[in-house]
């Protein structure tokens, strides 16, 4: 409950200085408020982590997987993520460039949804029923909703006593806690590497990660603003309704397949796909090859592994 805390903590920290303090920081350097409106949009990424979610139910993070196992792997990596984004923000605090500062806030936003989503993947591992999900959900969103108000409040103190490079780099260092912690974990007991080698490997690779991420997100930015460039949108274009429909789609699409979704038998292909079935967890398995299993939202009693 505790870890559960710090990671509630470490996901709500960052949302605040790609969202509110973002749009502070920028209207204190004088960028027009139709321009911050555009910054605001990215608050919708989380919508769509649907989209990548499936990714790490079926792929292990390189490295840190290799002694931690699959859902601690994918937290340090994003980890890893959230610390090197809001550093970049920090350095690159007087938004000269703001192609820089939406490249940097959009990763930032993008590692953060990925830490909540392996973070409520490993919650399920260790806590399957509804009963045990209560308190550790609770301290989840404690320590989420007491980061809001420390990044909030907090970065503009220290911005106001130093400057936003200053604060930046305090949120980082602070959402960064959890890492060590998880670091300093027993393993899997399937590790198939060292303590130290799984770590400095995991370090390796996530940079790697890290500087793939930042050029995609570079490449996809730069032909998102030709094409809307090209499309005639500028600051004075009010195409707010059209992001919003966008964001929209998953959940009407979900709403309109719901009763087909209900007629499907339990082997149809879509109830086994990992980006629309839930998460199965299947454990104490006897001779019999029978075992106890769940889902994400309920007890499903005995079945066959």
């Amino acid at each position: 409950m505790a870890l559960y805390l710090l990671l509630g903590f470490s996901a709500g920290l960052p949302f605040y200085m790609f969202n509110a303090v973002l749009t502070l920081r920028l209207a204190r350097h004088g960028v027009d408020i139709a321009i911050i409106g555009f910054f605001a949009w990215v608050a919708l990424l989380p919508t769509f982590k649907f989209l990548w979610a499936p990714l790490l139910e079926r792929f292990d993070a390189p490295g840190f997987s290799r002694f931690w196992g699959r859902r601690r792997g994918w937290i340090m990596l994003a980890q890893m993520g959230i610390f090197t984004a809001m550093a970049a923000m920090a350095f690159t605090s007087n938004d000269h460039s703001l192609p820089l500062t939406a490249l940097f806030a959009l990763l930032l936003a993008f590692w953060t949804t990925t830490l909540e989503i392996a973070a409520d993947g490993w919650r399920i591992e260790l806590a399957p029923s509804q009963t045990e999900q209560g308190p550790i959900v609770a301290a989840n969103l404690w320590g989420y909703r007491s980061a809001m108000v420390a990044a909030g409040s907090g970065a503009v103190l220290v911005a106001a006593k130093a400057d936003w490079t200053w604060a930046y780099l305090v949120i980082a260092a602070a959402a960064f806690v959890p890492f060590p912690i998880l670091a300093a974990m027993k393993g899997e007991a399937d590790a198939r590497a060292s303590r130290w080698s799984a770590l400095a490997s995991g370090i390796l690779a996530g940079a790697a990660i890290l500087i793939a991420a930042t050029a995609v997100t570079a490449a996809l930015g730069w032909l998102a603003l030709a094409a809307a460039q090209g499309a005639g949108i500028t600051a004075q274009s009010n195409i707010t309704p059209v992001v919003l429909a966008i964001c929209l789609l998953p959940f009407v699409a979900l709403a309109l397949w719901l009763p087909r979704i209900r007629r499907m038998g339990p082997d149809a292909p879509a109830r086994r796909s990992p980006a629309i079935a839930p998460t199965w967890t299947c454990s104490g398995a006897t001779a019999s090859r029978r075992c106890r299993c769940w889902s994400s939202s309920r007890s499903t009693g005995w079945a066959t592994c």
